[in-house]
């Protein structure tokens, strides 16, 4: 009868220890984040999506949460996309997403380059009717981060993208009305864009 109060006591203390997160794991996640990064810019996505695999991995395997486990496999998406394999790139947004969400405010600010992006590849892809639900959603984070300060002509950019979604949907107003913002902002601001969008499809 003794016993059962330590046996409860180290099947606490392991469910305890099961629900915080790693160092390791979490050193070992951005050890593989710094390793992808550097894969992607020497032009090599098939290792970039390797280790941006294996950080969201250690990320899930070390508890590091929601957020850590967002911007790993936000990372991923983008490069598998990059890579070509666009359903696997697909669902990779949508988890993402849906990590944001389960993240409760901790990884509010990927949810504006998650929509932007995720609408790119489905406009890239020729996907329009579905890109023109995440590109109306993609346009109203921007906005609220204020977009129209940081970059305008980026936002005139992926304006245009979102007109020529709504065109090809079947939205010919909507599409008119979208290119005349875009337009207008480019009017109100000469140079370039500040971000340039890697496409997702030649």
């Amino acid at each position: 009868m003794k016993t059962l109060p330590l046996i409860a006591l180290i099947l606490a203390c392991l469910s305890l220890l099961a629900s915080c997160a790693n160092p390791i794991n979490a050193h070992t996640a951005q050890r593989y984040y710094e390793y992808g990064v550097q894969a992607e810019r020497g032009g090599d996505l098939v290792l970039a999506q390797r280790n941006f695999s294996r950080a969201y991995g250690n990320a899930q395997i070390g508890s590091l949460g929601p957020k850590a486990e967002a911007y790993y496999l936000y990372e991923f998406a983008r490069v598998t996309g990059y890579a070509g394999a666009y359903a696997n790139s697909e669902k990779a947004f949508l988890d993402v997403l849906a990590l944001i969400e389960k993240s409760k405010g901790e990884a509010n600010k990927l949810r504006p380059p998650t929509l932007s992006e995720y609408a790119r590849l489905l406009h890239d892809t020729g996907q329009h009717a579905k890109a023109v639900a995440i590109y109306e959603r993609a346009v109203s984070e921007l906005e609220r981060v204020g977009i129209l300060t940081a970059d305008p002509l980026g936002f005139a950019s992926l304006l245009d993208d979102y007109a020529g979604s709504l065109a090809a949907a079947g939205f010919p107003q909507l599409s008119a009305a979208v290119a005349s913002r875009s337009a207008s902002i480019k009017e109100a601001h000469k140079g370039g864009p500040k971000f340039e969008a890697r496409r997702y499809k030649a």
